[in-house]
């Protein structure tokens, strides 16, 4: 029946897509027969004025819109500057394959004595530059609808379902509101908040660096960002929406209850923005983002700290996710933070931002990995209970001063305070060959921790009289502190080579201290023809400290173990020089360069009386080429190198056995990764059609990789060491092709991925070679009937093969299969009806029973009050009671599959307030003047 479904659904889609279609042809010309280039030539609905297709006039002023479907009557509007608004009512018949209007004469503007009235229908989309511009009102959504649900709608942009956004195949890292910051960089906090009503243009660019912008030279850093434009009447007044509501888990009625509140209040004026949101339930939604991440490892001071190194928060695992972007197990949310945006005068501008998280997450997970050696296999069971609470408070402030036309500085700062705990219980088997049962685990970890982040910089900017002629400089200090107090009981049981225990009961107490600061000098010489040279020079040091003490419990007193313990002083300096070459053209531009780094390691492991003193020479080559050969078409290719050095966890030879069977050790030789990085993009984008065209190939290429060695003894206990590899490489692609059928009403999008990974390891001092390959392909159909009916339907199909050069019995191929298909509908007296069904299944001889998970949702709304302010809203989740958290990753040696009990079959009743502006009292109208009136 499912399958049925699918095939009925894609055969409604299709004929609709097949109805008959014409063409409509034209030329606009003035008065005088002279063509008019670049006239807009809109198609609208004549039943609710709803755009149908548009297009623009030729040098010789023709038009031409295509795949117009012949059962309805239009009204075909042009429109050019200087000249009244040309208007014909078209009705179409079904026999026509193409309808030619001929000649269409338009008037100049007659002069009025009383009130100029000037009409315009917007175009839907625009390009101005690097900066491609939606005009939100030629894209409906429902009422009461969030900014998240207008970026679906849009071309190019893709929203994933835990709300992180890429757009023209890039990830998007920071959101603005009126051309201000809004929540630091969290776009989720802005997409899933304001309403999307209130947007009235979105505005997709690379927002280039504070350096690029103040020199006017493209120094090539820069990020994707998104900016929303709001309407005159939101951008001067207070709005935002509140929704409560209450559930009930329908596998355990009466007993688990379900509850969300949210909301968002805004209040903007023409220099002032100050925004408001909070979030607390207990149905998986969370407030994190990969900035909490960052700041609860202390990642984020290594990113600062090593010469543009990077931090891989999913490491080198090739994961599959089947709990549909939701989190697993089952957690409740405390969230809350505030905005504030205030150009307190022409030179001053303010930004501030404070959030607040927490989450009690409860984890319930099996765990079943196969693992392999050079001579032999064993298998590995693990299940594990895991409550963890974390709080979370982060502040952002940002304040830029113009001292005059020739000085400016910007200052930024930001403070992260966490504190976490964590328990789990754990119990482990290890079986050998015929499943022999080999040892056993049963383990409890308590841990409590806090961390504090601070992370300031001080931006000074000199412009001389001489055009392109700049100088900046860059202070920055950065400190972080983290302290983490744990207790071990494990009593392990082996049986093979002979029958033992053992049982460790440990105090583990750490603290670590982190300070970073440096200086970076920048100047730029112009050497006429537009040309630039960039002299820089920059230096950065770390200083890391890290104290563990470990007491193993005796008689129920603490007694210090000097093996486990360790005090570790160590610095990580370097000092960059070098320059680059620009060169900027109206449709291209180049910048050639290089920086020689000399990167000095030196470190005390004071415990054990032992230096470590290492210096390290580099030369950083990069390379950045733009072309832009079209108006809405680039070629953008990207290279440099950069330096990644080790953590202070991965350089201390010391063991640590927070696991028993699975113990982890520094290494103090560990040299620093040296990385090259090639990026080629290509975008086209036509704005008369909305066809796009979006690539990118990234090339990786790591020399002196870190990765892991292991070894495995004859009781299965595993020890693990970071050693350095020859290199490693990977290899990543995208395409996307986005295709209007039928008008606007129906669009395609097709999407192609490619992953390809070689990685080496070390099992056992036996070299092992990974090779990952991921192809996935997927293609997306949206339809719209007027606005009353939406149809949705995707179908994404995947290919996955990992090689092992140790084990090649253990290769595994398994191939994806993903089908989601969704509508909405408007019915009578203000009702909606909504559902989504996603169908997710795994085939592939590894996975012995394919894995199948199907989810179905479904919501009922009723729209209340006036102007549909107030929607009550029925959803039911999961319907079919089959949400299971599963995830198979395949790592140097082993194969693992991981289930999670999560959060199923449930229903919710909510209400949702919109708070929108305050209308101003209408008085009658002026006489006289002229009055600008846009048609939406």
């Amino acid at each position: 029946m499912k399958k049925i479904g699918l095939l009925w659904a894609l055969s409604l889609m299709a004929t609709m897509a097949m109805a008959q279609k014409m063409s409509i042809v034209g030329v606009v010309t003035d008065e005088a027969g002279k063509p008019l280039e670049t006239a807009a030539v809109v198609l609208l609905n004549v039943s609710d004025s709803s755009l149908v297709t548009f297009g623009r006039t030729n040098d010789l002023g023709v038009f031409l819109l295509k795949n117009v479907a012949t059962n309805a009557p239009y009204l075909l509007r042009v429109t050019y500057v200087g000249f009244d608004n040309f208007t014909q009512n078209i009705a179409p018949n079904f026999k026509d394959e193409k309808m030619d209007l001929g000649v269409l004469s338009m008037h100049p503007l007659s002069k009025m004595l009383d009130e100029a009235v000037i009409s315009a229908e917007r175009d839907p989309v625009k390009i101005k530059g690097d900066t491609l511009e939606f005009n939100a009102s030629s894209f409906k959504t429902q009422p009461n609808a969030t900014a998240e649900e207008l970026l679906k709608k849009l071309p190019g942009v893709e929203v994933e379902k835990d709300g992180s956004i890429k757009a023209q195949g890039e990830q998007v890292q920071q959101i603005y509101v009126n051309g201000k910051k809004f929540f630091g960089k969290d776009p989720k906090l802005a997409t899933q908040n304001l309403p999307a009503g209130a947007i009235e243009k979105v505005q997709v660019f690379d927002k280039k660096s504070d350096q690029s912008e103040f020199s006017g030279i493209d120094d090539g850093q820069k990020e994707k960002s998104i900016n929303f434009q709001l309407k005159e009447s939101f951008s001067k007044g207070t709005f935002g929406n509140i929704t409560g509501g209450l559930g009930q888990d329908l596998n355990d009625f009466g007993h688990d209850n379900r509850f969300i509140l949210k909301g968002g209040l805004n209040r903007f004026d023409k220099k002032q923005q100050f925004s408001v949101v909070g979030l607390s339930n207990n149905i998986n939604t969370t407030g994190f983002t990969t900035e909490d991440y960052l700041s609860y490892t202390g990642a984020a001071q290594r990113m600062a700290s090593g010469g543009g190194g990077r931090v891989e928060i999913n490491g080198n695992n090739s994961e599959i996710p089947l709990d549909f972007g939701r989190n697993s197990g089952f957690t409740t949310t405390y969230a809350g933070g505030a905005n504030y945006n205030n150009q307190m005068t022409p030179k001053t501008e303010l930004n501030g931002s404070y959030f607040y998280n927490k989450s009690d997450k409860i984890l319930n997970k099996d765990v079943v990995r196969q693992n392999f050696l050079a001579d032999r296999n064993f298998k590995t069971l693990q299940n594990s209970q895991q409550n963890t609470i974390n709080d979370n408070h982060r502040m952002n402030l940002s304040v830029d001063q113009k001292i005059d036309s020739f000085n400016s500085l910007k200052l930024t700062s930001s403070l992260s305070l966490t504190k976490n705990s964590n328990r789990t219980n754990s119990q482990t088997q290890t079986l050998g060959n015929l499943d022999s049962l080999q040892n056993t685990s049963s383990r409890l970890n308590n841990t409590e921790g806090s961390g504090v982040n601070v992370q300031n910089s001080l931006l000074l900017r000199h412009r001389f009289p001489k055009k392109g002629r700049t100088i900046s400089t860059t202070l920055n200090f950065n400190y972080s502190n983290t302290r983490r107090d744990g207790f071990l009981d494990a009593e392990n049981q082996f049986f093979s080579p002979k029958n033992r225990k053992d049982t460790t009961r440990q105090e583990d107490d750490r603290i670590n201290d982190r300070n970073n600061y440096g200086a970076a000098l920048s100047y730029t010489e112009p050497l006429g023809n537009r040309t630039f040279l960039e002299l820089n020079y920059s230096y950065q040091k770390t200083d890391n400290f890290a104290n563990r003490m470990v007491n193993k419990m005796r008689n129920g007193e603490p007694v210090f173990d000097s093996l486990l313990s360790n005090i570790f002083d160590n610095s990580f300096t370097y000092h960059r020089s070098g320059l680059t070459y620009r060169i900027n053209r109206k449709e291209w531009n180049l910048a050639v360069g290089g920086q020689f780094q000399t990167s000095i390691l030196r470190g005390l492991l004071v415990s054990k009386n032992t230096e470590i003193s290492r210096d390290f020479f580099y030369f950083l080559p990069n390379m950045r080429l733009k072309y832009d050969f079209s108006t809405g078409g680039s070629l953008n290719f990207d290279y440099d190198a950069s330096v990644n050095e080790p953590s202070i966890e991965q350089l201390q030879p010391v063991r640590d056995n927070s696991d028993p069977l699975n113990i982890t050790l520094g290494n103090p030789d560990l040299k620093p990764e040296y990385g090259h990085r090639l990026r080629l993009r290509f975008n086209r984008f036509d704005q008369a059609t909305f066809r796009s065209f979006f690539s990118s190939l990234n090339v990786r290429f790591t020399e002196n990789k870190i990765t892991t060695a292991q070894t495995i003894d004859s009781n299965f206990i595993r020890k693990t060491q970071p050693i350095n590899v020859r290199n490693d490489y990977s290899v990543t692609g995208f395409a996307g092709i986005g295709l209007p059928l039928n008008g606007q009403k129906l669009r395609l999008n097709f999407n192609a991925n490619l992953s390809y990974n070689r990685g080496i390891g070390v099992i056992n001092t036996v070299e092992n070679t990974t090779n990952r390959t991921n192809v996935a392909g997927t293609l997306r159909l949206d339809w719209r009937l007027r606005d009353t009916f939406e149809l949705n339907f995707s179908g994404k199909l995947g290919y996955n093969r990992t090689d092992y050069s140790l084990q090649n019995a253990l290769n595994q191929v398994y191939y994806s299969h993903e089908y989601e298909l969704g509508f909405s509908w408007i019915l009578p007296f203000e009702m909606r009806l909504a559902s989504d069904f996603n169908y997710l299944f795994y085939v592939g001889q590894s996975f012995g029973n394919n894995q199948a998970i199907p989810i179905w949702n479904a919501q009922f709304s009723k729209y209340v009050m006036k102007n549909k302010r107030g929607e009550l809203k029925l959803s039911v989740f999961d319907i079919l009671n089959r949400n299971l958290g599963f995830t198979r990753s395949a790592d140097v040696n082993y194969i693992q599959d991981e289930r999670v009990t999560s959060l199923a079959r449930y229903f919710t009743l909510s209400f949702t307030y919109a708070i929108n502006p305050m209308l101003g009292k209408g008085g009658g109208r002026r006489q006289g003047g002229m009055r600008m009136q846009f048609r939406e």
